[in-house]
Order: C-alpha cells, then sequence, then structure tokens
C-alpha cells in the first residue's frame, strides 16, 4: 500500500495544502497541467513532481514548495 512517506525522512503534506486552501483536486491538476490521476500519484506518493511542478504547485496554493513536504 503506497502512503504519503517520501524516502525515510520525508513525509508528503500536499493532500493537506489542498485541503487547507479549499480547492478541489480536478481544478489543481488542471492549473498544473497534469492529470488528476498523476496529481493523486504525488498525492499517494508513488511519484514526485518536476521542480518546475512542484514550484507551480506552490505557487497555486500559496506556500512554499518546502511546505509541500516535511522532514521527520
Amino acid at each position: 500500500m503506497w502512503n504519503t512517506y517520501i524516502g525515510d525522512d520525508m513525509e508528503n503534506r500536499i493532500n493537506e495544502w489542498i485541503q487547507l486552501r479549499g480547492y478541489k483536486k480536478k481544478w489543481i491538476a488542471a492549473q498544473i497541467g497534469v492529470s488528476q490521476e498523476v496529481l493523486s500519484r504525488w498525492i499517494n506518493g508513488r511519484n514526485m513532481p518536476s521542480l518546475e511542478k512542484a514550484f507551480k504547485l506552490a505557487e497555486i496554493l500559496e506556500c512554499k514548495v518546502d511546505d509541500l513536504y516535511k522532514k521527520n
């Protein structure tokens, strides 16, 4: 089962920020230019966004890229 952990010392917080801002995942995916499936993979820790997409995501969510991931 996939979870939101990236490696042993990083936790993905993308979903927390999406919920905090009250955005729909479908809208976020469209703004970034990816499918909902790709966004879901990022949220579930199966894949990571490219640096360019991570900065775009942070811009939309009005946070820093650092805020999207938490060091354990």
